[in-house]
């Protein structure tokens, strides 16, 4: 197969428009006019003679004859005119005309006896057989390429996975051009084996032979048009693998710096620990950026104008339609360096109070104590007051309090007791530092009392504060003092008291 397509390769780049074809076959040339009709309108002539007396089944092969004549030498089939070979024929062949007549009419018979020939079941079934064997061949090559293409795609985006699996960004910017090239190459493949097997299986039978040679031409033409594209690339692919390769080494030993910074192997006098991933992420997209840009001016088309124009049209319709974004992006990138709240701290940001989920570069989402996701733009987290219950409470902790009215009737030092005692018999809050009391007013019927206490679970500081205001009653009921509500009358004049009858 490979020999009769590289004989095809060879006879397709010999043909001319002078060539005298028979069914893909080259007999010979004609390099003259003759009365007043081109070489060219010659050879179609005689191409078109021979294959009338191929398919005429009077015509006998091996009785073609030669009429001389002072001018020329006509080459006859049962008196019938074939084709003339003139003086000028002979001259540009280098050849007596007799003799130059002779080899003509041998070829023209050879012709005619392989055109009938190439109809007879005997020949037909060697073709039709390596037919088959040529569509099994394209078949086979074709799922091979596909099957081979998946595992190197799954190949490569498993190690690009675990490259990059701290950045994600940077993950997807290479492989989807990496994928997007593979592919490209994979279907220029197939497209070639199509092309070459069409050609081959064409070229086993006689009529479709010059088709086969129009795709070989084609096959040709445009495989050298590729090959002198990427010859002439060769120098600015070297500069884009040489930023390539650079960017990723950069990015590498940013990787293993933000790595030991976080560890704590490395510190740094004023840098947090928990700013090492977030600086690498944004080190590490201005080195992509950076390296897209150097890049682009050689990548292929990169000078052109419609791409300049192209890149230009989405950098406006970027910059109009991303403002709110960008302004979030850089809030993200301001609040990440001002540490106001990390994952898991309880905060309040604006009407929202819960924990910290999660903080990302454009948003922070909180899970409230309803269990409810909340999620707050970054420009709207910088431009609001921000309470954090977390902070503190992981050294001094966190101070719990809770207010309650008791009548002039009940001495304070008794009250402070109670309400003491109800706060170290709540889970959750410390014993040191130990629970107070303040009197924040003193009313016209009640004193005002605020426990404080403090705990180190800022996260369950509502289930905590709930279980304080359970004992309090608890302690207040127990002792027979009554809890009064801030219109509650000291003098009932006979209603019953306000105590709960267990």
């Amino acid at each position: 197969m490979l020999r009769t397509l590289f004989t095809l390769v060879l006879t397709a780049a010999a043909v001319r428009a002078e060539d005298v074809v028979v069914h893909g076959n080259v007999l010979f040339p004609i390099q003259t006019a003759r009365a007043g009709v081109t070489a060219a309108a010659r050879a179609a002539d005689v191409s078109r003679a021979i294959e009338r007396a191929a398919q005429d089944s009077r015509v006998n092969s091996s009785e073609l004859t030669i009429a001389e004549t002072a001018e020329e030498s006509a080459v006859l089939a049962n008196r019938a005119f074939l084709f003339a070979v003139t003086n000028d024929d002979a001259r540009a062949a280098g050849l007596p005309r007799d003799e130059l007549a002779r080899r003509y009419r041998d070829r023209a018979a050879l012709a005619i006896s392989e055109y009938r020939n190439a109809w007879t079941l005997s020949e037909l079934g060697p073709k039709l057989g390596f037919l088959l064997l040529d569509l099994f061949l394209l078949g086979l090559f074709v799922w091979f390429t596909q099957w081979a293409a998946r595992r190197l795609s799954n190949w490569l985006g498993n190690r690009c996975r675990d490259w990059f699996a701290r950045f994600r960004p940077l993950s997807r910017s290479i492989l989807l051009p990496a994928f997007l090239v593979l592919r490209t190459f994979v279907a220029i493949l197939i497209l070639a084996a199509v092309v070459a097997a069409a050609a081959y299986g064409l070229s086993l039978f006689s009529s479709t032979r010059p088709l086969a040679n129009s795709l070989l031409d084609l096959l040709r033409g445009t495989s050298s048009q590729v090959a002198g594209a990427i010859l002439g690339y060769l120098p600015d692919l070297a500069t884009v693998f040489a930023i390539v390769f650079l960017g990723w080494q950069a990015i590498r030993l940013l990787r293993g710096l933000a790595d030991a910074v976080a560890e704590g192997t490395i510190r740094w006098q004023g840098f947090a620990p928990e700013w090492a991933e977030p600086t690498f992420d944004l080190a590490a997209f201005l080195l992509v950026v950076l390296a897209i840009v150097m890049a682009f001016p050689y990548l292929p088309g990169g000078d052109s104008p419609a791409l300049r124009g192209a890149s230009i049209f989405i950098g406006v319709l970027v910059s109009l339609g991303s403002g709110s974004t960008v302004g979030s992006a850089i809030s993200g990138v301001i609040i990440t360096y001002m540490r106001p709240f990390q994952v898991g701290d309880r905060v309040k940001i604006g009407d929202s109070e819960g924990d910290v989920i999660e903080k990302s570069i454009l948003v922070t989402r909180i899970r409230t104590v309803k269990n409810v996701e909340v999620i707050v733009p970054n420009s709207t987290v910088l431009g609001t007051q921000i309470l954090n219950y977390s902070s503190l409470a992981r050294r001094d902790g966190l101070i719990l309090h809770t207010t309650i009215t008791i009548g002039y009737g009940t001495p304070w030092p008794k009250v402070h007791a109670l309400m003491i005692a109800a706060a170290r018999a709540t889970p959750g809050i410390v014993e040191a530092p130990a629970p107070f009391v303040l009197q924040t007013a003193l009313n016209d019927f009640h004193i005002s009392y605020q426990i404080n206490a403090y705990t180190r679970e800022p996260n369950r500081m509502q289930d905590i504060q709930g279980a304080l205001h359970e004992n309090i009653q608890t302690q207040f009921a127990a002792s027979g003092v009554e809890i009064l509500s801030p219109a509650y009358l000291a003098m009932r004049d006979g209603n019953p008291s306000t105590i709960p009858v267990s």
